[in-house]
């Protein structure tokens, strides 16, 4: 039976893929089942987050956006709507065949029950990124696998910026208020505010006042070579938002160039020397800004320092990291767990974190694993990885330290 099509004179909307005739912010209002939105309502819905159709969307961002939206899609169903999320990768492949013909307004009920059949999940998000001649819009359909029925329909409104899309407040954030609302799903007045409050008013800053721990340093070895670092001042807590959050989605040049600006509002030296490209920088420890640490000095912290912290069981991973374990596959705001056993919080978990190295190829170090990482990669025995410095990830984050000269280093510039 051909699925009866909702037509009006702005858009139309096909089952299983909101497909947006007309460039427009609003949201289709669609008819719900009260039975089936209760059941909604009660939390813990598996749904199967389909990787998003891209329109217009070229070059390195076909690459890498849709895995981000798909992942911010994923994050805000299981925080704000208390749904589990289903990944199948056989049901995949049948789900992206479903979208595509949705688009060619070839496909009906039965096929979408027929793969509801397939897939473990009782729901399907199905979603689509189209790139307009001044941005970026969003579309997502909410389908209920075992009736063929489309319970929700969203589609953001034009965003400028490819970040705007999955930052706080950004496209994902307003789909999910809207999908919250449709299906009746009720949210608390916090939740609503994190989703709501004006990117503007949202203070990216870390908090260093009282946020620096002195860091004595010594000689260790990692593996079978020995290390030296000297003394220097860290950051209790990854780099947040005003509301607790890692701040991520941030390529490595960002935070470096953030160094060089906290530093110079806070009236400290710069740190780094950065060439008019963007693409060449220079550090000078000897200054006493704000810089990303070092392999050697991030590992050093990590792991105690003098006091030499020992990782041994799962109970004592649970109390101080956010992994695959314990996360539910979600970052966290920061400071929930224990700190190690000199203060720094999350330093293994939550997020990775960007850190400093001189390489001449497009790789910069990243240490610590984050919450989707498994026991090993949340330990010392596998403490970090290269990632391309022009690319952003939302498991990845960073975490300030600043060079202590005899005490020197603290002084302002008057």
């Amino acid at each position: 039976m051909i699925m009866k099509k909702l037509i009006d004179k702005n858009f139309k909307i096909i089952l299983g893929l909101c497909v947006i005739l007309q460039s427009c912010a609003s949201v289709k209002n669609v008819p719900k089942n009260s039975e089936n939105v209760e059941s909604l309502s009660n939390s813990g819905s598996l749904v199967q987050v389909v990787s998003p159709a891209l329109e217009n969307i070229t070059g390195t961002e076909e690459i890498w956006l849709g895995g981000q939206i798909q992942d911010k899609l994923k994050s805000n169903l299981q925080e704000y709507l208390g749904m589990r999320i289903v990944v199948d990768s056989k049901s995949e492949v049948a789900l992206k065949k479903l979208q595509r013909e949705s688009e060619d307004e070839g496909r009906n009920e039965e096929t979408a029950i027929e793969l509801g059949k397939i897939s473990t999940a009782k729901f399907a998000l199905f979603s689509k990124i189209r790139k307009t001649n001044n941005g970026y819009i969003i579309s997502t359909d909410f389908t209920d696998l075992a009736t063929g029925e489309q319970k929700a329909s969203v589609t953001s409104k034009e965003y400028t910026k490819t970040e705007y899309l999955y930052e706080n407040t950004g496209a994902i954030d307003e789909i999910t208020l809207a999908l919250a609302d449709k299906l009746g799903i009720r949210l608390s007045n916090k939740q609503r505010q994190l989703l709501t409050s004006i990117e503007d008013d949202i203070n990216y800053e870390p908090y260093f006042s009282n946020n620096e721990i002195y860091v004595k340093g010594g000689t260790f070895f990692i593996g079978t070579k020995e290390f030296t670092v000297n003394d220097f001042f860290i950051a209790k807590t990854e780099a947040s938002d005003d509301v607790g959050f890692p701040i991520v989605n941030k390529t490595w040049f960002e935070v470096i160039q953030y160094c060089n600006e906290l530093s110079k509002k806070e009236k400290f030296e710069s740190v780094y020397e950065i060439s008019k490209n963007g693409k060449k920088v220079k550090a000078d420890f000897s200054k006493n800004g704000y810089r990303l640490p070092t392999r050697e000095e991030w590992y050093w912290a990590a792991t105690g320092a003098e006091k030499r912290d020992v990782f041994g069981t799962n109970s004592n991973l649970d109390s101080i990291v956010w992994y695959i374990e314990n996360s539910n596959e979600k970052i966290h705001r920061i400071a929930q767990k224990s700190a190690n056993s000199i203060g720094i919080y999350d330093i293994f978990g939550n997020v990775a974190e960007w850190c400093w190295n001189s390489a001449e190829d497009d790789y910069r170090i990243v240490c610590g694993g984050f919450y989707g990482s498994s026991e090993k990669y949340v330990t010392p025995e596998k403490f970090y990885s290269k990632h391309k410095r022009d690319f952003g990830e939302n498991y990845i984050g960073f975490r300030l330290v600043r060079t202590c000269m005899n005490n020197k280093s603290q002084e302002k510039s008057k």
